[in-house]
């Protein structure tokens, strides 16, 4: 892999307005080089993800969508520390090893994904996830981009954990957090109202949020302050 091509990479992974997010960053870059829309960030908050950053609405949906059923490509890098890719969502090697996820992409017309994970040595910290419109594996030169991006990916957001980055970098993580730790207060919350699973209860808080013109941090802070009566659903 050439020095100027892992320059390049870090250049549009650095590139953004002031003040802008480490998380966004990694994920535009990410679009970039992958020609695609709908990319997420995600990092490991055992036993589970949270999304860091997303460029757009699909992409932490489809995200939250695998959290919510525990399969897809972010729980499959997270074991094999590998990447994934799948040419074509309504292959069977997609149907059968993620049913659930597999229809959801497809109502979302997403035709194929790539997911590569974010680790250093045998530690997993997360993954960048592209969600496709268009079928096909990623080329040699997007399969080494992918795994530039992921390298320097990593290195930046262990510089962030550690502190060793600005505050706009560390307010990321923070957020991302945040949004989790409400998202899993909102289910508890829900899950005890209707005294159904957890899993359960974060699919009908998606479900409300989608409906409702919610984005899904908002519909969960607002369960948890208890400004919205459980009645209504």
């Amino acid at each position: 892999m050439s020095n100027d091509r892992w320059k390049s990479i870090s250049d549009a992974m650095n590139h953004g307005s002031p003040g802008s997010l480490l998380g966004d960053r990694i994920a535009h870059a990410a679009a970039g080089l992958f020609h695609s829309e709908s990319v997420s960030v995600t990092v490991w908050s055992v036993p589970s993800f949270l999304t860091l950053a997303a460029t757009n609405a699909q992409a932490h949906a489809l995200d939250q969508h695998q959290l919510v059923t525990g399969e897809g490509p972010i729980f499959d890098v997270a074991e094999t520390d590998t990447p994934s890719y799948t040419p074509d969502i309504h292959g069977d090697d997609c149907t059968n090893r993620w049913p659930l996820l597999s229809k959801e992409l497809s109502s979302n017309n997403v035709a194929s994904m790539f997911c590569f994970p974010l680790r250093v040595g045998s530690a997993h910290l997360g993954a960048i996830t592209a969600y496709r419109d268009t079928l096909g594996a990623p080329s040699p030169e997007m399969y080494r981009d992918g795994l530039i991006l992921s390298s320097l990916a990593t290195e930046a957001i262990l510089h962030m954990k550690a502190g060793a980055m600005d505050d706009n970098l560390i307010i990321d993580f923070q957020q991302a957090l945040e949004s989790d730790a409400f998202l899993q207060q909102a289910a508890g919350v829900v899950s005890e109202h209707f005294k159904i699973p957890i899993t359960d209860a974060m699919v009908m808080i998606r479900s409300k949020a989608f409906s409702g013109n919610y984005s899904l941090s908002e519909l969960s802070r607002v369960i948890v302050r208890r400004e919205l009566s459980l009645e209504d659903w």
